[in-house]
Order: C-alpha cells, then sequence, then structure tokens
C-alpha cells in the first residue's frame, strides 16, 4: 500500500491517494486496544496539520520518518508495539504521547504539544501542535540497528494554488542578515535548504558549519493563496530541509538530519529534533481586519501569527511567567572587539560612573570580550578558582568590583551586569586542558602537536555540563552580575569538533556513530541553559554565536538575543561620522534587521552608535545596546541620550507583545522610507493602540507617505494619537477617528530623520466632540 502511494525510497515524502479510504480501513480493522489509543493520537496530530491545508499523508503514520538498518519507518511502525496517553493541562495545552517500541526493544516517542490558539476566535479549530522526538535503545545487552534519515517532519500538503515557500535568511555577517525570501515551487525542481558552511565570507567548511541560523533561518511557510502552514525547527545544529511540488498539487516537506547513521549502544537514549507547525488564513486574522487591498500586509499575515505564536508558547519567561526581553545596555568601552583591548578595571569604573552621572535611565552594564586571561588568543582560561580567570593586569581587583558599583545604588542609577564568556573554547595550557583533557574536542584539520591549539568544550559528557553550568552559577554570585552573555561558537567551532569525536566513538564500539556526537553535544547545551536557569532561579542568558547564527526554538525558548549580527563589528563610532551617506547606510541595514528579525525572535536587539532619532530608533526594539563610551558625549548629547532610553522604554508597551507589521517592504535602497508598526489587540479590537515608526532614508525624494496603519480604521473607532519628532520632542497631540489615523499623511522635511506616531484608544464620544468643535 505504500508503494501505491508513492512513498520514497529515501525519506518517504509522497501523497496519500486514497486517504479516506486507508482511514475507514484502519478504523475499521480489529485492532488492539493500546493501537487503537495510538489511532485516535494519531488522528488528533494529523487533524491538527491539516486545519487549513488539506493534509495528504497516511493516516496510520507519524509526520516523521527515519530508517533502521535501510528499512524504512513507513514500513515498521505499522508492525511495532504502540502505546499512547493523553493529558488536558491548566494552561489549555493538550499533550499527546506516543511511543512505539520494536521487538528488538528499540523505541521512538513523539511527545505532541496542541497549544492554544494564537488568533481569537478563530473561525475553525487551529491549534498550533509541536513535537518533540526521541529515540532508546531498551534492550540492556545488544546494540540497535543503524539509525539514519532522520526526519523530524515529514508530510505533505494539498496546496493547489500558486504554492511557494516563504522564509529568511540567517544571520551572514553582513547588510543583507534576515532579508525575508519567497521562492515559487513547481514540479520539476525541489527547493533545498540548509544552513551555510562558512564564517564571516571565509568559504572553509571546517570553520562555521553546525549552527542553526548560519545563513538560512529554520523557519519556513508552505503559501497556496491566502492559507499557510508554518514549519519551525528546534535544533541548535545541523540540519537539511527541502520541498517539492507535484503534479497532482501536492507539496511535500522534509526537516531532516544531517546525521549519517549511528547505533545505540544497550541503553542509550537521545533526543532530536523540535518541530512546530501553525496554520493561517488571511481573512481569520483578529484585530486588523483592513488590509485585505495591501499586498505587503497580505504577505506578513502568516509572520503575524508566527510571531504570536513565538511570544505566547516559546519565548523565554521568567519565574514569574513574564517574558525576559532585551534593555537598554552600556557596552563596555574601549573594548577588544573595536580597539584590540584596552578594556581595564579603571576605565570600566569610570563608563559606569559617567552612566550614573547622567540623566539617561540606562539599565545595564556589559563587559564583552578580553576581561579575561588568555594564553591561546580568543578563547579562555575558563578557570577554577574564579580569581584565575580574570586578568588580574586589567583587573587587579576583580571583574566583579565594577559589577558592585554598577549595583550599587547609593553611588546613582542601579544598572544590572551582563558578562560576555566563550565556555566552549579552551587552549592548550589552560585550566580545562590541563585538568580535564577528556572533557575537550579537537578540530584535526587545525590541530597542530606542540602549537597553541583550541579545543571545544564536550557537552555531550555530563560532568562537562555541570561543570559549566556551576562556574557560570558561582560566577553570577561571586562577581554580582546578572545576564550571561553566552557566546556559542566561533570559526573553531561544531561541526569537525562533532566528526572527530565520532571517529574515537567508532574506534571504541566497531559500530557506526555518524552523528550521535552532535545529538549529544546539542542536547548537552539545552541541558547547560537550563541548569543555570535551575540553580540561578532570575538568571537571564543572552545568547550569541557569532552575531543571530544560532537561532531557532530552542534557543529561543532560553534566552534573548541582545546583538542580532556582528556586521560592521571592528568598526568605531567615528569611523562612521566620517560620512553622512555611509552613517545613514548603517541605519538602513539595522532598519531592515529589525523588520527581518522581528517576527522571528521577537526578543532581539541590536546596537546603534548615536542617540539621534534616524540611527537610534533603526536599531532599537524593546532594548538597544550603546556601543560608544558616553565620557566622550557633550551636554546636548546626553540629554539627546536620555530621552532615546526614555522612550525605547516607553514603547515597551507595544514592542513587548505588539504584532509587528510592516508599512514598507523590506529594503537596503537609500532612495526609499521605511516604516513598521507595533499594534496591540485589545479585548475589544476598538480598544487597540500601537505605536509607528518612520524613517525617510538619505536619498528618498518624497517627503511624505501614507501611514497606512494596521488595525485602526473602521467605524466606532477613536484615538488618542501623539506626533515625536527626531530629537524625541513632542509635535502634536490629536483626537482623531480610525478611518484618519489609517489615511493621515506622515511627512518629514528632511532626508535622513525619522518621527514616532503612537496611538491609544479611547471612547467614540471623544470624537464626535472633537468633531463638532
Amino acid at each position: 500500500v505504500y508503494k501505491r502511494q508513492g512513498i520514497n525510497a529515501e525519506y518517504g515524502e509522497g501523497k496519500t491517494k486514497s486517504m479516506r479510504l486507508l482511514l475507514v480501513l484502519v478504523l475499521l480493522s480489529p485492532i488492539p486496544m493500546q493501537a487503537q489509543d495510538c489511532q485516535r493520537a494519531l488522528l488528533l496530530w494529523h487533524r491538527s496539520l491539516s486545519s487549513r491545508l488539506p493534509g495528504s499523508y497516511p493516516p496510520n503514520l507519524p509526520p516523521f520518518s527515519f530508517k533502521l538498518d535501510q528499512a524504512h519507518s513507513a514500513e515498521l511502525l505499522p508492525k511495532w508495539r504502540c502505546r499512547s496517553s493523553q493529558t488536558e493541562l491548566a494552561d489549555g495545552r493538550q499533550v499527546l504521547e506516543l511511543e512505539w517500541s520494536s521487538p528488538s526493544l528499540l523505541s521512538v516517542q513523539a511527545i505532541v504539544t496542541l497549544l492554544p490558539e494564537v488568533v481569537v476566535p478563530a473561525a475553525s479549530p487551529n491549534p498550533p501542535v509541536d513535537w518533540l522526538l526521541r529515540f532508546a535503545n531498551n534492550n540492556a545487552s545488544s546494540a540497535s540497528g543503524v539509525l539514519s534519515h532522520l526526519a523530524g517532519l515529514n508530510y505533505s500538503w494539498a496546496a493547489p494554488d500558486h504554492p511557494a515557500i516563504a522564509t529568511a535568511d540567517g544571520s551572514h555577517s553582513d547588510q543583507a542578515d534576515f532579508t525575508h525570501r519567497r521562492y515559487p515551487l513547481n514540479s520539476t525542481t525541489p527547493l533545498a535548504f540548509a544552513p551555510e558552511d562558512y564564517y564571516n565570507g571565509h568559504n572553509n567548511p571546517t570553520a562555521g558549519a553546525g549552527r542553526s541560523s548560519n545563513g538560512q533561518m529554520p523557519f519556513f511557510a508552505l503559501e497556496s493563496g491566502e492559507i499557510g502552514v508554518h514549519m519551525a525547527l528546534g535544533w541548535s545544529g545541523q540540519w537539511r530541509a527541502s520541498f517539492q511540488a507535484t503534479r497532482s498539487g501536492t507539496v511535500n516537506s522534509l526537516l531532516a538530519s544531517n546525521a549519517s547513521g549511528f547505533v545505540l549502544l544497550p541503553t542509550e537514549a537521545i533526543r532530536h529534533f523540535r518541530v512546530m507547525v501553525a496554520s493561517w488564513k488571511s481573512g481569520e486574522l483578529d484585530g486588523v481586519s483592513d488590509y485585505s487591498a495591501d499586498t505587503i500586509a497580505m504577505g506578513q499575515v502568516g509572520l503575524v501569527v508566527l510571531r504570536r505564536v513565538i511570544l505566547s508558547h516559546y519565548a523565554a519567561r521568567n519565574a514569574a511567567g513574564h517574558l525576559i526581553y532585551p534593555k537598554v545596555a552600556s557596552l563596555g568601552y574601549p573594548n577588544w572587539i573595536w580597539t584590540g583591548g584596552d578594556l581595564n578595571e579603571t576605565n570600566q569604573l569610570a563608563i559606569v560612573k559617567a552612566l550614573k552621572a547622567g540623566q539617561a535611565n540606562v539599565e545595564e552594564f556589559w563587559i564583552d570580550t578580553g576581561w579575561y586571561d588568555s594564553i591561546a588568543g580568543f578563547a579562555g582560561n575558563w578557570a577554577r578558582p574564579l580569581s584565575a580567570t580574570t586578568s588580574r593586569s586589567q583587573f587587579p581587583n576583580g571583574v566583579g568590583v565594577v559589577f558592585d558599583y554598577a549595583k550599587n545604588a547609593t553611588a546613582g542609577r542601579a544598572m544590572a551586569g551582563v558578562l560576555w564568556a566563550c565556555l566552549h573554547a579552551e587552549g592548550d595550557g589552560e585550566f580545562l586542558a590541563l585538568h580535564h583533557p577528556d572533557w575537550l574536542l579537537r578540530n584535526p584539520q587545525n590541530y597542530r602537536p606542540g602549537a597553541e591549539n583550541t579545543y571545544g568544550l564536550d557537552l555531550a559528557n555530563p560532568a562537562a555540563v555541570a561543570w559549566a553550568s556551576s562556574w557560570v552559577v558561582d560566577s553570577m554570585v561571586e562577581w554580582n552580575y546578572d545576564i550571561f552573555r553566552h557566546e556559542m561558537g566561533m570559526d573553531f567551532a561544531h561541526v569537525p569538533f562533532w566528526g572527530w569525536k565520532d571517529a574515537q566513538l567508532e574506534m571504541e564500539c566497531g559500530l557506526v556513530r555518524g552523528g550521535f556526537s552532535e545529538i549529544g553535544w546539542v542536547s548537552g547545551l539545552y541541558d547547560f541553559w537550563d541548569q543555570i536557569r535551575a540553580l540561578r532561579p532570575g538568571a537571564v542568558l543572552d545568547l550569541c554565536s557569532g552575531g543571530g547564527r544560532n537561532i531557532d526554538l530552542e534557543t529561543i525558548s532560553r534566552g534573548i538575543w541582545k546583538w542580532r549580527s556582528d556586521h560592521s563589528i571592528g568598526t568605531t563610532r567615528s569611523a562612521w561620522e566620517r560620512s553622512r551617506t555611509v552613517a545613514s547606510a548603517l541605519s538602513a541595514e539595522h532598519q531592515s534587521m529589525t523588520m527581518g528579525l522581528g517576527h522571528y525572535h521577537p526578543m532581539n536587539a541590536h546596537f546603534s552608535y548615536w542617540a539621534d532619532g534616524f540611527s537610534w530608533r533603526s536599531a532599537a526594539t524593546t532594548g538597544i545596546v550603546m556601543a560608544w563610551d558616553v565620557r566622550t558625549d557633550n551636554s546636548s548629547q546626553l540629554a539627546m541620550l536620555a530621552k532615546a532610553v526614555a522612550e525605547t522604554q516607553r514603547l515597551r508597551r507595544y514592542t513587548v507583545s505588539g504584532d509587528l507589521w510592516w508599512l514598507t517592504e523590506q529594503s537596503l535602497a537609500s532612495n526609499v522610507w521605511a516604516a513598521w508598526q507595533f499594534h496591540v489587540v485589545g479585548a475589544d479590537s476598538r480598544a487597540s493602540s500601537g505605536v509607528g515608526m518612520f524613517f525617510r532614508r538619505e536619498k528618498a525624494g518624497r517627503a511624505t507617505m501614507p501611514a497606512g496603519l494596521r488595525g485602526t480604521a473602521g467605524s466606532g473607532r477613536c484615538f488618542q494619537v501623539t506626533r515625536w519628532g527626531e530629537e524625541y520632542e513632542r509635535n502634536w497631540d490629536k483626537i482623531m477617528t480610525g478611518d484618519q489615523v489609517a489615511a493621515m499623511p506622515i511627512q518629514l522635511d528632511s532626508p535622513g530623520s525619522s518621527c514616532v506616531i503612537e496611538y491609544v484608544a479611547v471612547p467614540a464620544a471623544r470624537c464626535v466632540s472633537a468633531t463638532a468643535m
């Protein structure tokens, strides 16, 4: 029957020609009660996948696949014993647990969660669905067969209306980071995607490979007319995706592992991909109905739904359940990144003192790389006792003295502390290389006996994970900082180390282990973060991977991203100030990144070299990074900074949880406007509020553009509207109808300037009174 359904020999992509008949046969077959429970769970799972676009896949198979000794899961799973359970949680989630067990005691578990709706009220049930896969060898005496071709998602949808795949670039460390792309599908050429294998433009497959958003985001949307399906991945390593349209109007979709094949030794178990699927239909989005004739808005409905899913179900939260978001931080300067390393206790204390004396309510002080002792260059000497890590020549009293002063409210404004560390990297002669060499991974291409070498910490080793998490927690306590900025990988990272470890494992047991080390390492990475948050409640993780190169569902669920791209790293404020045109180009790049990443990882931020409205607002989200030495600012610049910080903090009522709408296309062109909007849908759609950000770029000839604010037009809607100018001054306050708000022109007389339109719903009677007057 599977051959007749066109199951692909490698992964099993294919369409079901007789889905209804097969469903009837399955339900009428005399099967055991446990199998019936599994079948009911599978039907719920399939129903959640096909609530908008019809699914086209055998209903007695799960939407994932693998091979075991070259036998396909489509052949194996119907023959294995299956059991399932179903749990309703208080927060509205419905959890299905399905487990298939082979005669040789290999088990495959899928933990499936039907998530609460994010579009309310939905016209029909349409819950997002999440699942996590686990494999276990429950045989105490024998290794499993070879597991290969692991695909976390292997499913087909009927998509007859001009199907296309919408996605976005990840970080290349260039100006096009997070650019949105749309690729039409056809029946002759499949689309294939994977993270890039280079770092910072160096075409070196031993360098940057192994990070989930290195050049390509692991988020995809299948669009067919006004209907779409999001497919998102939670895996902070290697992956690949493919999409193939068929002549019959279906699209085969695959999110798969790069693992070449491995056995599980007796009692060994692994976790694998997390996958999220969410569907939408343009006409059913609540709170905003005035986009149907707007091609920019129509293309974003799915992105708005995705942002809601991320914020509601994935974004990191604190113990009280509140979203954790980037705040306003000052990056310690001079800094290794910009100056080659003048960072020391004296100048860092002086900057903190200047920040405390100023009017700006800066919330965090950040010490980045270069504060520690290091024999092997960039890699630090992550040591015990902790005092052996800090460079005593630069910080004779330890790095904690800076954070103590920053948090001392009696000395002025208190600021939380941010500290960077790259615990994945260790060099010859340093603490871990001397005391725990068995915890370290080698890159065989770069290893030179007797020379300075950089090693990777083996996070597949539970002892190494426990040591690293306790190092972070103890340093947070001893040095009195609050946000651990974790650098996840640089040129020396990931794939070569994993391959080296696989080879060692194969020599030890004589069995294939291709891809096993990556799975253990990535799982250990999640354990590392989870242990920090468990041991230090309130700790915030600021994640980094050469900028934004490791963004996926799992990293989003554990931390924020203060610095989304390493593009322009190594430059200085003064270098950009030499040319207004060049400085304006940097702002255009920041505008594009703000628009591009805000739907996928809402809790991201970036840096600015200046506090003027055009520069600052281009990068600001819920927070921003001040990448200059405030001691060089004059009084007017410091006053401007205080206004900029206050605006960013005031607008959090919209930027933390509001819908993000583009009001212009995403572009790097210097002769256009850029604009976007954060819109908060009220319990009553007429009680909405939000903010629009408008930028006239340096060479934009037009001095006006229509506001086009979403969710404002319609009868009975009335708003108090405030315009804020380039220098954060209040230009005017008006009472306006919703139609007036949506249609009003935005005028900026000077190129390279910006304004903010803030609107808050008021009773409709206010508009009637204003009209009468």
